[in-house]
């Protein structure tokens, strides 16, 4: 009686400092360890740590698809966000984990969610170049023309920005506008050379995009990374 009284105090610690061990236990794919957490005092899934993490953040940020489960069975919020706005699907879709990805889709993850930013797990997907899970967020109905909030920039400018040539394959393949402008007009034709991608720009290029004048402003780009 005396242990769990303790432990179930050292839980409640947990809850309003710490909470690194079981955020831990979600990274690290420990069910048993998560189970415990609940069963003796009751644990909030949805707790978050100090920069706005959730277990499901961190579980999905590792591939943990075991304790992911478990915590979407146990009442995790799936579309929780960061301090900065992003969601477990984002966490997902830059790490390149497509088994997570599905996982959170097929529990109901918002696939158009933006954080703060105005970026949303597709733009993730693009910057990173990972082309199956763009075309898994696709498939889902991620808006493959979405922009951010301050420049305006589509997954197609960040795939070229980052010069993700199979990503811009895909997204073209979906329908993605080519010569689609930012909100000072350039196309991700501009941020290919802009970034000095060569060949990013000669696909683009090849695959019909049009050429206009450079406008880029370097203070801009970085506000929208």
């Amino acid at each position: 009686m005396k242990k769990t009284l303790i432990i179930a105090i050292c839980m409640i610690s947990l809850q309003l400092f710490a909470l690194d061990p079981f955020h831990e236990a979600a990274q690290m794919n420990d069910v048993k360890a998560l189970s415990e957490y609940l069963v003796i005092s009751n644990f909030n899934v949805n707790i978050k740590t100090p920069d706005g993490l959730t277990a499901l953040h961190r579980a999905a940020q590792a591939n943990s698809i075991d304790s992911a489960k478990w915590l979407i069975e146990n009442g995790a919020n799936i579309d929780a966000r960061d301090s900065y706005g992003a969601s477990p699907l984002f966490y997902a879709a830059l790490n390149g984990h497509i088994e997570m990805l599905k996982l959170l889709l097929q529990n109901g993850a918002s696939v158009n969610l933006k954080d703060e930013r105005g970026l949303t797990a597709l733009h993730m997907a693009a910057q990173y170049g990972h082309r199956e899970l763009i075309e898994q967020l696709l498939l889902k109905g991620a808006d493959i023309n979405a922009k951010t909030t301050l420049r305006g920039l589509t997954p197609l400018h960040w795939a070229a920005a980052w010069g993700h040539d199979e990503a811009i394959e895909i997204l073209l393949e979906y329908g993605a506008n080519i010569n689609s402008r930012d909100n000072i007009g350039d196309t991700p034709l501009t941020w290919a050379k802009y970034n000095r991608h060569e060949s990013t720009a000669r696909l683009l290029t090849k695959l019909g995009a049009k050429k206009h004048s450079h406008k880029i402003h370097e203070e801009v780009f970085f506000c929208d990374k």
